[in-house]
């Protein structure tokens, strides 16, 4: 099945990017002491991340500088924090790459070409987002994970952002509805506002260490591989 929520012809000019983010979206353990986090700034604080309602980001997984960025999310009550909603079980993912200047927004063709040895089930598409689900995969995000999840990419700015979202098996958001909560979280994801004391988050903050900047991969296809399985 494919939707399409766009009527613009793109040209896939992206795979070598979108390898880098593939990487990005594998198995990445939770935990900490700090509090969760409602919002955080990657890539050196050029980027937002707002977590959809009923989910927060886990502090402890913040990496960011000015390469790039990483940050996991899961229901705020998964990690310790009330809120006014429960998000259903389910695990993010939010990989940012270096700055690639004049790098057209990535097209369906340019992720699924990623994708392999995995089959495609459902594909959607608008004007800022593509989302691929595929048939294996997530079961090694997590205890009890579903072999279905849900990748997407998306530009912001002068970089490429990549998502995952894993649910429990026979969960709905290894289904259709997995495509409608990373439609939020990706609409959460936008260029960050000058910052102003205490407004928000930034990595360094709420880890107490900033991490090294990574090697930058030769080629737009590595780019796309490490944000989609950053490790």
């Amino acid at each position: 099945m494919s939707t399409w929520i766009s009527d613009r012809a793109r040209p896939g000019r992206l795979i070598p990017a979108i390898l880098f983010l593939v990487a990005g979206c594998d198995a990445v353990p939770m935990g900490g002491n700090a509090p969760a986090l409602t919002d955080a700034r990657l890539a050196g604080g050029e980027i937002l991340v707002s977590g959809p309602p009923g989910y927060c980001i886990d502090p402890a997984s913040l990496r960011a500088d000015t390469a790039g960025g990483f940050a996991l999310l899961a229901s705020c009550a998964a990690l310790g924090s009330e809120g006014p909603s429960a998000g259903l079980p389910a695990v993010m993912t939010v990989t940012v790459s270096r700055p690639v200047p004049g790098q057209d927004a990535p097209t369906l063709a340019d992720l699924q070409a990623t994708v392999a040895p995995a089959n495609v089930l459902d594909t959607v598409e608008t004007d800022t987002l593509v989302m691929v689900q595929l048939d294996q995969g997530g079961e090694a995000a997590f205890d009890g994970s579903d072999a279905r999840y849900w990748r997407g990419m998306k530009r912001v700015g002068a970089r490429i952002v990549g998502l995952a979202l894993y649910a429990p098996e026979g969960g709905s958001l290894a289904e259709s509805g997995g495509s409608d909560l990373m439609a939020r979280l990706a609409a959460g994801i936008r260029p960050a506002a000058p910052a102003t004391d205490g407004a928000v988050e930034t990595a360094d903050q709420g880890t107490g260490t900033a991490e090294a900047p990574q090697p930058r991969p030769a080629t737009l296809g590595g780019l796309f591989r490490g944000l989609l399985n950053p490790r």
